[in-house]
């Protein structure tokens, strides 16, 4: 069974968004949601009265980041953990991959079925991996100073790399899928910390200085390598975006709300001013948007007891909701094989 203990429990309805008829070939759609109060990842199926389950991830290290494809999911552990494999169909650790001393395994993004590639922000490297295999490649420069996030979108791979210096402008750094240079993009902004594509555009969210409220949006156009806007207004120190199927972006500001922007017009659906409250969810750590284009919100609430993983509607407003683990810090969305 792919699933196991933990109900979903919602609050207009469970996240299930389609079932399968007859003869229909069953293929696995949900959510992983990675943990950090319990050093668990809950899985969460979109299917009618299916459970979710959950994955322990050990006690090595603290997990930082999650990285999903198929039914694999690789989670950094930090300085003193290395790397978790885990199998999302047998809910098993499958290996914990060492890395080299002073490693502090930050982020991860797939660039293909066997190859991972992790941030290691202090020594401005990335670490490719196999996690079929376990085999762990030799260090190559992530092009800036600390690599602080990575994505793949497309024929390439975005490193979004922070600077040296408190006023120091973020770029990102593009390799193909072979992890050959392609180059750079300066931004305007101060420490990147998430990216999306769409199209030939790259949107990179800045958190800006801390306590100045200057977050901030840069739009690079890829084929050129160009920033070709910049828009302020993201508030507080933000940490995450996510872009819906129509093509506005969503960023949770702590403790305050949703700010969502639509980058085609330049209009602010709701701003940093006057942001979407979502009742009591003002305190989502991070969104993101499955592949069909729905956006969803993790809500830790206390880190005591369970958090919640919400969809939410085109409008921001709550839709459907099912529990996680404790402290819930980041989501993937898969399709699992055939069993």
């Amino acid at each position: 069974m792919l699933l196991a203990a933990t109900a979903a429990a919602g609050c207009a309805g469970d996240l299930t968004t389609s079932t399968a008829g007859p003869g229909d070939v069953v293929i696995d759609r949900g959510a992983v949601v990675l943990n950090r109060g319990d050093r668990t990842l809950t899985v969460i199926p979109f299917a009618e009265r299916a459970s979710s389950r959950t994955i322990a991830l050990g006690s090595a290290g603290a997990p930082v980041d999650l990285a999903v494809r198929g039914g694999v999911a690789v989670v950094p552990m930090g300085e003193a953990g290395g790397v978790v494999v885990a199998n999302l169909r047998t809910g098993a650790v499958e290996r914990t991959l060492a890395m080299a001393p002073g490693f502090d395994a930050r982020r991860a993004a797939f660039v293909n079925d066997t190859l991972v590639l992790v941030t290691n922000p202090s020594r401005g490297t990335l670490t490719p991996l196999n996690p079929v295999t376990g085999r762990v490649g030799a260090p190559i420069a992530a092009g800036g100073d600390a690599p602080v996030d990575v994505l793949r979108s497309g024929a390439r791979v975005y490193v979004l790399n922070g600077a040296a210096g408190a006023r120091a402008r973020g770029m990102v750094t593009v390799l193909d899928t072979l992890l050959r240079p392609a180059g750079t993009a300066a931004l305007s902004g101060i420490d990147p910390v998430a990216a999306v594509a769409r199209g030939d555009l790259l949107y990179v969210l800045l958190a800006g200085q801390p306590g100045q409220g200057n977050g901030a949006l840069s739009t690079v156009n890829v084929p050129s390598l160009r920033e070709t806007g910049f828009v302020e207004g993201f508030g507080e120190s933000p940490e995450s975006m996510a872009l819906d199927a129509r093509g506005s972006l969503y960023v949770p500001v702590r403790k305050q709300g949703l700010v969502i922007f639509n980058p085609s017009t330049g209009v602010f659906l709701h701003g940093a001013g006057s942001p979407l409250p979502l009742g009591g969810m003002d305190d989502a750590v991070r969104v993101a948007s499955d592949p069909a284009g729905f956006v969803y919100a993790l809500q830790p609430g206390t880190c005591e007891r369970a958090g919640t993983l919400v969809r939410l509607h085109s409008d921001g407003t709550p839709a459907a909701s099912a529990l996680t683990g404790i402290c819930p810090a980041d989501v993937e969305f898969t399709s699992l094989p055939p069993r």
